[in-house]
């Protein structure tokens, strides 16, 4: 091909094909070599045993003992103290009304603090 030298039409197009195809072999081949080095699969199973009725109870067994068998309760209640314990309404009523006065007071300071702060520019 000489430089200036006007292709015919079917040449242009016989040389997109071979493009194109030569675009499609690349990328299957290097599919196919990306293929090659990926983990093998692995494959769980499972038996599922019993009847077509619903189940009534369900049975979970672990399959192997855990390591651990000693486990701490008290230190659940001991951290969570009187969490459980019934609430006594009047002093459940001062406890809300004195946070909202405390949440008040607190929001106040800040007010004033934000006040104090533009005056002084």
């Amino acid at each position: 091909m000489s430089v200036g030298r006007i292709l015919p039409a079917g040449s242009v197009l016989s040389m997109s094909v071979r493009l194109i195809s030569l675009l499609l072999l690349s990328l299957s081949c290097a599919n196919s070599f990306a293929e090659q080095g990926h983990a093998p699969d692995i494959t769980l199973h499972s038996t599922v045993s019993g009847s077509g009725e619903q189940p009534k109870v369900m049975y979970i067994l672990p399959w192997q003992q855990p390591s651990d068998t000693f486990f701490e309760q008290d230190s659940i209640a001991r951290s969570e103290g009187d969490l459980f314990e019934p609430l006594d309404r009047d002093e459940f009523i001062r406890e809300l009304n004195h946070q909202a006065a405390v949440d008040e007071a607190s929001a106040g300071g800040v007010r004033q603090h934000l006040k104090n702060l533009s005056n002084t520019e």
